[in-house]
């Protein structure tokens, strides 16, 4: 048996890359949430949303609030509530709110 690493956007490519290689999967994990400036809104919302991309602008923006909420020993969801009210536009309003969903929901 050998153990190695593959990075695959889904478990369907995944499963494709093994059926090219010949290996058999024995076990699999999701890595951890990433959010990067690049990534798209449908990605992040895992596609509930249709909307634009975020502006990287308003993503630092958002990403610095929300650290600085929860450095303060603010919980989560109630972070997550503060920075609805106050986004300015109504893409991110829409993001914060699907993200609440997602946490809430406990979405993988």
């Amino acid at each position: 048996m050998t153990e190695r690493s593959i990075t695959a956007k889904s478990m369907g490519e995944l499963y494709q890359i093994m059926d090219r290689t010949g290996e058999r999967l024995i076990s699999a994990k999701k890595p951890a949430f990433n959010l990067s400036l690049d990534m798209d809104i449908n990605q992040l919302l895992g596609l509930e949303v249709k909307a634009k991309k975020l502006p990287p602008k308003d993503l630092a923006m958002f990403t610095r609030q929300l650290e600085m909420l929860l450095n303060t020993g603010i919980p989560m969801l109630d972070a997550l509530d503060a920075l609805e009210a106050a986004a300015v536009t109504d893409n991110l309003k829409k993001v914060v709110n699907n993200l609440k969903k997602r946490v809430t929901g406990g979405a993988q």
